[in-house]
C-alpha cells in the first residue's frame, strides 16, 4: 500500500511539473519572439529541471542559445535532447544550426543530412537544405551548395530568402551573370524582403550596371 501511495504521489508531481514546464515554455517563447532572450533562457532552465524529459524544452533551450552566440551549450542542449528523442529532425538541425554557426562544417553536414533523412520526415526540408547549402558554402564547396539550394528551391519557388542565398553563393564563385538572374527573380517574388535587393545591387555593381 505505502509503494502504491508513493507510485501515485511520484506520478502525480511528474504531471504537475510537465504543466509547469508547458507553463514557462510558453512565457519563454513570448519572451523569445519578443527579444527577450535573458528572460527566456531563465524560464527554459525552470522548466527543464521540472521536465527533463519533455523534448521541446531541450529544443527551445537550444533555438535560444543559438541567437545568444553561446552554440556549444546549444548543442550539448541538442545532445540532451536526442537522448530522450533519439534522430529527432528538429533536434539535429538545431544542433547543425549551432554547429554551423561555430564554423564545423563537417559535422553540421552531417546533423542536416541525418535531419533530411527520409523517414525522419521533418516538416519543412527546405528549410534543413537551405542550412546545409551554407555549410558547403562555408567549405567552399561551391557547387555542392548550389546544387542544395537548387533542391530547397524545387520545394519552394518563390522563397526569396532561399534565392537571394543562391545568387549570393553564385556571386562569391564569380557566376555573376547567372547571380543576377536569380537575383532579379528573388526581388520579383518577395518585394518586401531587402536583402534581395541589396544583392541585386552588389551583383550589378560587380557587373559594372546601374539598377533601374
Amino acid at each position: 500500500m505505502v509503494l502504491a501511495g508513493c507510485a501515485k504521489d511520484t506520478s502525480e508531481a511528474a504531471r504537475k511539473g510537465a504543466q509547469d514546464a508547458g507553463f514557462l515554455m510558453q512565457v519563454a517563447l513570448n519572451d523569445f519572439r519578443a527579444g527577450r532572450y535573458e528572460s527566456a533562457l531563465k524560464n527554459l532552465e525552470q522548466a527543464r529541471l521540472k521536465a527533463p524529459q519533455d523534448r521541446q524544452v531541450h529544443y527551445l533551450l537550444a533555438v535560444v542559445l543559438i541567437e545568444r552566440g553561446q552554440y556549444q551549450r546549444a548543442v550539448e542542449s541538442a545532445d540532451a535532447g536526442l537522448a530522450v528523442a533519439p534522430d529527432d529532425p528538429e533536434l539535429l538541425n538545431a544542433r547543425g544550426i549551432a554547429r554551423l554557426r561555430d564554423r564545423r562544417y563537417d559535422e553540421a553536414i552531417r546533423d542536416f543530412q541525418s535531419a533530411l533523412a527520409p523517414e525522419k520526415q521533418y516538416a519543412t526540408p527546405e528549410t534543413v537544405l537551405a542550412n546545409l547549402a551554407a555549410a558547403y558554402a562555408g567549405q567552399g564547396k561551391t557547387e555542392d551548395a548550389v546544387a542544395t539550394y537548387w533542391k530547397a528551391l524545387e520545394l519552394k519557388p518563390t522563397d526569396g530568402m532561399l534565392r537571394t542565398a543562391l545568387c549570393q553563393t553564385l556571386a562569391a564563385a564569380g557566376r555573376t551573370d547567372v547571380a543576377l538572374r536569380e537575383c532579379i527573380r528573388a526581388s520579383t517574388d518577395s518585394p518586401s524582403y531587402a536583402p534581395a535587393f541589396e544583392q541585386k545591387g552588389d551583383v550589378l555593381r560587380t557587373l559594372g550596371k546601374k539598377d533601374d
